[in-house]
C-alpha cells in the first residue's frame, strides 16, 4: 500500500517538474503561460467580473418577480385586515387566515423564482377566498358554515 502511495506521489512530482518546465520553455520563447480553463484561483474564464453564473441568473430572475410578490402580499394583507372585523366567520378561514402571515414570512425570504410564482398564485388565490367572504358578509346575509363552503344549503 505504501509503495503505491509512494509511487503515485513520484508520478505527480514528475508531472509537476514536466509541467513547470514547459511554462518556463514558453515563457523564454516569448509567448508567454497560456490561461487555464478555469482561469486562476477556480474562477470562470471571466473572472470575478465577467461572466455570470447560474445562480446569478437565478437571483436575477427571482429578483423581477419581487414587485408583483409585494403587490399581491399587500392585497391579502388589506383582505385579511377587513377579514378579521368579520364576526361569524367559520373555525376554518379563521384557521386558514392565521397561517397565512407565516407562509408569507417563509417563502418572501427565499430567493427561488418558482417560489415566488407559486406565491404569487397563493396569493392571488387566498385574496379572491377572502374577497368572496367579505362579500357575502357585506351582502348582509352573514355567514354560516354552509355558506361559507359555496352555499350549500
Amino acid at each position: 500500500m505504501y509503495e503505491k502511495l509512494r509511487e503515485s506521489e513520484r508520478m505527480r512530482n514528475k508531472m509537476q517538474h514536466r509541467l513547470t518546465a514547459a511554462q518556463e520553455e514558453l515563457i523564454l520563447s516569448g509567448n508567454g503561460v497560456p490561461e487555464s480553463p478555469r482561469g486562476s484561483l477556480g474562477q470562470s474564464p471571466g473572472g470575478w467580473s465577467g461572466a455570470k453564473g447560474k445562480d446569478d441568473h437565478e437571483h436575477d430572475a427571482a429578483d423581477a418577480d419581487k414587485i408583483p410578490v409585494y403587490f399581491t402580499t399587500f392585497l391579502c394583507v388589506a383582505a385579511l385586515l377587513y377579514f378579521y372585523d368579520v364576526p361569524d366567520v367559520p373555525a376554518f378561514d379563521r384557521k386558514l387566515a392565521m397561517m397565512a402571515p407565516g407562509m408569507w414570512m417563509t417563502v418572501l425570504g427565499m430567493k427561488h423564482a418558482a417560489l415566488n410564482k407559486v406565491l404569487i398564485l397563493g396569493n392571488l388565490v387566498f385574496f379572491g377566498y377572502l374577497l368572496h367572504i367579505l362579500v357575502e358578509h357585506r351582502r348582509g346575509g352573514g355567514l354560516t358554515p354552509s355558506s361559507a363552503l359555496g352555499g350549500i344549503p
